[in-house]
């Protein structure tokens, strides 16, 4: 759902969504922390000026998600 929500905002397509929200999944249990990874996905998107179609490097969501 939260990815969506950056697709809608910043207009654009996320390629590794499936992988990206099973790696989140997978990774994080607690809602709170899911949250998190989002808002820091989002402030990623906005700060990189993403336009169309958009990779969210797996790298960065694990190191996100390391440093919960």
């Amino acid at each position: 759902m939260q990815l969506r929500v950056i697709e809608q905002s910043y207009s654009i397509k996320i390629l590794n969504k499936e992988e990206i929200a099973q790696l989140i999944s997978e990774k994080v249990a607690d809602k709170r922390q899911v949250l998190r990874v989002c808002t820091s996905l989002n402030y990623w998107a906005a700060t990189k000026n993403i336009s169309g179609d958009a990779i969210i490097p797996v790298d960065l969501v694990t190191r996100i998600i390391e440093e919960l």
